[in-house]
């Protein structure tokens, strides 16, 4: 005769203890790198176990973790402030999220303080926040930093959700750190009281006219703490901030002149008032598709497939950086078909 088994009813006592259990087991898995490693951007990529490699597989077709960054990624990650002007596909905004974004959130300089993480749009910003709480997650390491569930000594509302990520204060427990996914909407760029960091993903793909208001009100948020600017993005059309930005960063003045007086009259008041001091405000990294290449990032036959894909404007504008003339512009030939890449050798 089969013995019957009465099921007890699952109470709010055992959810409660269950969370509680949660973070007993997370208490555990916590364990604070050393500051040599905390300061190096690339000791703690070793630390946090790297990122799986979305092409290549070890012979039991299984992805292969990458755990050394790329000399860009390394060098980005060292900066303070800086603008880097980059290909697409380079995997800077996924290196600088852990390396720089999270990193710093461990720091005793940086703990308890919010890092804004800003894509050109807000879905972009969620999803750039998504991989980097994923990739937590997939990192023994890490994953009992992210906060999942309110805390013993914490707000029941401190906890990660879809727009913004908790992270453990290891300094002090009352006080998480967070990094908090934004678009471009000055509302939100005034919001924010407690920001030591700002993390710009691909701004030059925002279409939206008046953008010098939102950077504005980004740069205040770190009117008391000094904090860190990163901004890294593929070249978009021939106006707007960021181009403004790289313009005088990278001294594309000439590169464009004579098109730009003709497509933007208002050229020279916005390089005069908007970003006049730029050069001295931040440092600069520039990069192409031959150094992705390089670090294995991405290969050479896509590359050459993609020369008979795409236009050979778009193919400058996505892999080596050119920015493109806006929609309607009467300037340039539009080639299609195989086509010279700059390829250039370092």
């Amino acid at each position: 005769m089969t013995k019957s088994v009465s099921w007890l009813p699952i109470t709010k006592e055992h959810i409660e203890q269950d969370k509680l259990d949660e973070m007993e087991n997370n208490e555990k898995d916590r364990k604070l790198p050393d500051l040599t490693t905390l300061k190096d951007p690339q000791l703690f990529f070793e630390w946090f176990g790297g990122l799986l490699h979305p092409k290549l597989r070890d012979e039991n077709g299984y992805p292969v973790k990458v755990v050394k960054l790329a000399w860009y990624q390394d060098k980005f990650a060292r900066m303070k402030r800086a603008v880097m002007l980059k290909n697409n596909k380079a995997g800077v905004t996924s290196s600088e999220a852990i390396c720089g974004d999270f990193r710093t959130r461990l720091l005793p300089e940086s703990a308890g303080f919010d890092c804004l993480l800003v894509g050109q749009n807000q879905f972009m910003a969620d999803q750039h926040l998504l991989d980097l709480k994923r990739d937590i997650l997939n990192s023994e390491n890490a994953k009992g930093w992210m906060i999942t569930n309110p805390q013993k000594l914490g707000l029941k509302e401190e906890k990660s959700k879809s727009r913004m990520l908790y992270i453990h204060n290891p300094y002090n427990p009352k006080k998480p750190s967070r990094i908090i996914a934004i678009g471009f909407s000055e509302a939100l760029a005034y919001s924010w009281k407690n920001v030591n960091r700002l993390h710009i993903s691909d701004p030059g793909q925002n279409t939206r006219k008046n953008q010098v208001q939102f950077f504005s009100g980004l740069y205040s948020r770190l009117s008391n703490t000094e904090g860190e600017i990163k901004i890294e993005g593929v070249a978009g059309e021939r106006n707007g901030y960021f181009y403004n930005l790289c313009r005088k960063l990278f001294h594309l003045e000439d590169k464009y002149q004579d098109e730009q007086d003709f497509l933007d009259p208002e050229r020279e008041l916005i390089a005069d008032k908007e970003v006049q001091s730029m050069e001295t405000s931040f440092e600069t990294i520039e990069i192409d598709a031959d150094d992705s290449v390089e670090a294995g990032i991405i290969s050479r036959e896509w590359l050459e497939y993609m020369k008979g894909v795409l236009s050979h404007d778009e193919f400058m504008r996505i892999y080596y950086h050119v920015f493109s003339n806006p929609e309607g512009a009467i300037f340039g030939d539009w080639k299609f078909g195989d086509h010279e890449s700059l390829g250039l050798e370092k």
